[in-house]
């Protein structure tokens, strides 16, 4: 497959599987510059559980109220959570809440310099 990098204006032959990874992608920086791959782990171990069970569901066999549904509805969850659209509908809320408890703070103050 040919690769076009628009940045940088170059074009390569990759590999399929290779295209379109980043490396790291959740992983943050420790104190030490070495990377911290706890989500990156995290999100390996649930999506190695709901291999199985989604393999099943491609064949149509719906699991039954067991440890398999369960460990696909935890998948299920984290991929909606990393959509584009949740990572700014999050970032928006905490934006707003930051905003309300700066209010919040600033409120008795407020109270205080109407009075003079």
């Amino acid at each position: 497959m040919c690769t076009y990098d628009a940045v940088k204006g170059k074009s390569w032959f990759a590999a399929v599987a290779e295209t379109a990874v980043e490396s790291h992608f959740y992983s943050g920086e420790l104190n030490d510059g070495t990377k911290d791959t706890l989500i990156e782990t995290h999100l390996a171990e649930i999506e190695s559980k709901a291999a199985p069970v989604y393999e099943r569901l491609l064949r149509g066999d719906i699991p039954d109220q067991s440890q398999g549904r369960m460990d696909f509805a935890h998948f299920l969850g984290l991929m909606f959570s990393r959509t584009r659209a949740m990572r700014r509908m999050a970032a928006e809320t905490r934006g707003r809440t930051h905003q309300g408890l700066m209010d919040m703070a600033a409120f008795p103050f407020l109270r205080y310099l109407t009075r003079l």
